[in-house]
């Protein structure tokens, strides 16, 4: 993983602190996490429910460091932020790279998972996705 000086040497940006954004990355994440919630759980389905997964945890990261006036163009780097300046756990941060590898590899190699995969990890998945938003709303009503 990368560390944040090099993040900010070569992958993230500093920008105005954008508080919109972020109220409406917030916004978008919480309405696919509700649409994920409404996905049946099938074998065929769990790549694309894991993928959607990531999706949310990275909006909600973005909205993080657009409260903090920055822009990511790296994912990895997004987990690096976390790393440096959010109360996560090792664990926590080997599932989110974990799904941020995952999927990469749904996306450019096809991969499926298996369901068991995703019950292993939904409420870990799902605890954090709760501990992002509690975050961001906490900063936004600051």
């Amino acid at each position: 993983m990368k560390n944040w000086k090099k993040c900010l040497e070569h992958d993230v940006k500093e920008r105005s602190k954008n508080p919109q954004q972020a109220k409406s990355l917030l916004k978008m994440a919480k309405i696919r996490s509700k649409d994920n919630n409404r996905r049946e759980r099938t074998e065929e389905n769990t790549p694309l429910i894991v993928e959607s997964h990531w999706e949310i945890i990275k909006q909600l990261t973005t909205a993080l460091l657009k409260l903090d006036g920055y822009k990511s163009y790296s994912q990895e780097c997004l987990i690096t932020y976390l790393k440096e300046f959010q109360d996560f756990k090792q664990d926590e941060l080997q599932l989110l790279n974990q799904l941020r590898k995952l999927r990469n590899d749904i996306d450019y190699d096809g991969k499926f998972l298996d369901q068991e995969y995703l019950e292993r990890n939904q409420d870990k998945i799902k605890n954090i996705q709760n501990k992002l938003e509690a975050e961001i709303e906490k900063e936004i009503n600051h």
